[in-house]
């Protein structure tokens, strides 16, 4: 028998035979220290860790050997290191989380993968329709967010979180009014499909945002069934700013460059708004 972190409540000596205990669904040794570590040590049967967070950096008001800020009911932490994954483990969400690994690098750029809808968003399983929520969530969760924030500076968010962008009067438009984030979100359901046929989730991609079906053919590329066109919508302090093609990836390369133009862009709005 052990606790939910793995640690042993009855321990049956009578048992000759070696039975790998779970802890995080990672095997433990006889020291129930997990092999192999994602990041971190632990230590089942004192119930610690005995290795630092190696992002204990962000942080330097917490000890390096909490975990998720002593608050795992709010919290996750999957591997001990930055990822903005909020879907829960569940066979529903593999394929999602699959594409989520496999999407380019984006330095200084936060895209989050979440299950959402025109009015909130789903976080580590918990639904979230107050920005509130919804930015300290991102603090806790992303370096990049973390460090602007602390030193007054807009970051980029990207919703991989369906029909997010969708209406007016939507999340992302709240969060990007009331918070410093320039906010990227699709107006429809985000597509995921099989790279390569026959090769299962391993080469599951992101397809992009617009409504209809997304299957691929033997030996040929992805085929899209669209019935409506979908787009990225950017929102800046409660503004659509611009959009762009639902099929195209939100990938920014310079993001305080990103940041100036939607600002000059947001100023002439509400000028002529104003006029």
């Amino acid at each position: 028998t052990s606790y939910n972190f793995g640690r042993m409540l009855i321990k049956k000596f009578f048992i000759f035979a070696e039975i790998p205990l779970i802890v995080k669904t990672k095997p433990v040794n006889s020291y129930n220290c997990p092999l192999p570590p994602s990041a971190r040590y632990y230590n089942s049967d004192l119930s610690i860790w005995i290795s630092v967070d190696p992002l204990s950096d962000k942080y330097p008001n917490l000890s390096p050997y909490t975990y998720c800020a002593d608050n795992p009911v709010k919290f996750f932490d999957d591997d001990g290191r930055e990822k903005i994954d909020a879907l829960t483990n569940t066979e529903q969400n593999k394929r999602h989380k699959n594409a989520c690994q496999r999407y380019p690098e984006n330095d200084g750029v936060i895209h989050l993968w979440a299950h959402g809808s025109e009015n909130s968003i789903n976080l580590s399983g918990v639904i979230k329709n107050e920005v509130k929520d919804i930015v300290e969530y991102l603090y806790f969760t992303s370096k990049t967010y973390k460090k602007n924030v602390d030193e007054g500076k807009t970051s980029i968010l990207v919703l991989h979180s369906c029909k997010t962008g969708k209406g007016d009067e939507n999340i992302a438009q709240k969060i990007s009014s009331e918070s410093n984030l320039l906010v990227i979100a699709p107006t429809e359901n985000v597509h995921i499909a099989v790279a390569d046929f026959g090769k299962s989730w391993e080469t599951d991609i992101e397809c992009g945002t617009y409504e209809g079906s997304t299957y691929p053919v033997m030996g040929k590329e992805i085929h899209r069934d669209i019935t409506r066109n979908g787009y990225w919508k950017i929102y800046y302090k409660g503004v659509v700013v611009d959009s762009f093609n639902g099929l195209t990836k939100p990938i920014f390369n310079d993001p305080q460059a990103i940041i100036e133009k939607y600002e000059k862009i947001y100023q002439q709005k509400t000028s002529e708004a104003g006029q």
